[in-house]
């Protein structure tokens, strides 16, 4: 792959309703299940379903947008970008937009409330865009990666993460041959992450986690399905799954292989019970890092605590906010008990001939005996 992008950007007109909304818009794009075929792009339920997501879906603020088109009509400040398919041109980049835009052209033909000025409507009737038809996937993603990925517009967490796992398979497969599509040929190797890196806005630290945390999703979600979890792995759960992946007393306690980035038998087992529970006991970590059942406090125990802090949580089914402060209040009391024992030991070393050496002047004793206090409390500091 090259170290720069020769894009071929082509500036052309296009009615709007010679474009389409991408079904695999990577905002919502989140497993190969998730993909429609590009025969099917330009079908009308495909089109339909497609756009119900972006206009039902709060996050991606399509409102918002719709707020400032119809006041102002469409003004292209941010460029849309499209590639053809079959007879139309799927949109790469300005999905919310281009929904917006359908949206109230949809409202205006409904009538109502709704009727848009003529000069508003006449913006509508043909948008200015940029085709990249005659460019590569790679290229595409390089574009979608300064808009999306680091960015102020940035996709979710999973969405994103699937979207660097997808790129990085592709090049992962360019070089050792196979379906990319395919989650089990995948084998973290560095050099490819550096060259998906380059297609994003991100550091290599982040592109590895997103790469490795994708995977063990993938592992995690087929196991949930086929012990009948409708939809395997939910979305807001996966940051707790992410941030696992980033730790390493968490990796290691799951027993997670990095190369392969998947959990063995015992590790899969052990992550499901405690994020998802079982027939018998509820899950036990529900966050990420909020509440008192989260995943930033069980990491800490298994880090500080003993076997007997860490079966408090998986076998006894204790908040890791409690065991937590368990651990943090039996430290607290040693290191206080320990202070106390250094600070009698010091004292038994003062004989009373240091001070009653000095004489009879009240500022020459009390000199001595705050130089025997600030001594006592230094080894105490010292050993606390």
């Amino acid at each position: 792959m090259p170290e720069s992008h020769d894009l071929k950007l082509d500036k052309i007109k296009l009615s709007i309703n010679d474009i389409i909304l991408d079904p695999n818009n990577p905002r919502f794009s989140k497993h190969p299940d998730d993909l429609t075929l590009e025969e099917n792009f330009c079908d009308e339920d495909v089109q339909e379903e497609t756009f119900r997501k972006m206009i039902d879906t709060k996050s991606f603020d399509v409102f918002e947008i719709e707020e400032s088109i119809k006041t102002k009509g469409y003004i292209p400040v941010d460029n849309i970008f499209v590639r053809k398919v079959n007879e139309k041109y799927v949109t790469v980049e300005g999905n919310r937009r281009l929904s917006a835009i359908k949206n109230l052209l949809l409202k205006n033909e409904k009538g109502g409330q709704l009727v848009l000025p003529k000069e508003i409507l006449d913006s509508f009737e043909t948008l200015e865009v940029f085709d990249l038809t005659e460019n590569d996937q790679s290229d595409i993603d390089f574009i979608l990666g300064l808009r999306h990925v680091g960015s102020i517009k940035q996709w979710g967490l999973l969405p994103s993460s699937y979207n660097i796992f997808k790129t990085y398979m592709r090049e992962y497969c360019n070089e050792n041959g196979g379906d990319p599509h395919d989650p089990i040929l995948f084998n973290y190797d560095p050099s490819i992450a550096k060259i998906v890196k380059k297609l994003y806005s991100v550091t290599l630290a982040e592109i590895r986690d997103k790469i490795k945390s994708y995977r063990a999703y993938f592992q995690v979600s087929e196991e949930l399905i086929s012990r009948g979890y409708e939809g395997g792995f939910p979305e807001e759960k996966y940051s707790i799954l992410f941030d696992t992946i980033k730790n390493l007393s968490l990796r290691t306690f799951f027993q997670f292989h990095d190369n392969s980035s998947v959990f063995d038998e015992e590790g899969l087992e052990l992550f499901i019970n405690l994020i998802f529970g079982d027939n018998e006991s509820s899950p036990v970590i529900k966050s990420a890092a909020a509440g008192d059942s989260n995943l930033r406090d069980f990491a800490y125990v298994i880090k500080e605590g003993n076997q007997n802090f860490i079966d408090d949580i998986v076998e006894n089914r204790y908040k890791p906010s409690e065991v937590k402060a368990l651990i943090v209040a039996e430290r607290t009391k040693k290191s206080l008990l320990k202070s106390l024992e250094t600070a009698f030991n010091e004292m038994s070393k003062i004989e009373i001939g240091e001070i009653s050496e000095i004489g009879h002047s009240e500022d020459e004793m009390l000199t001595k005996i705050i130089e025997i206090v600030g001594r006592i409390k230094r080894a105490s500091n010292r050993d606390g």
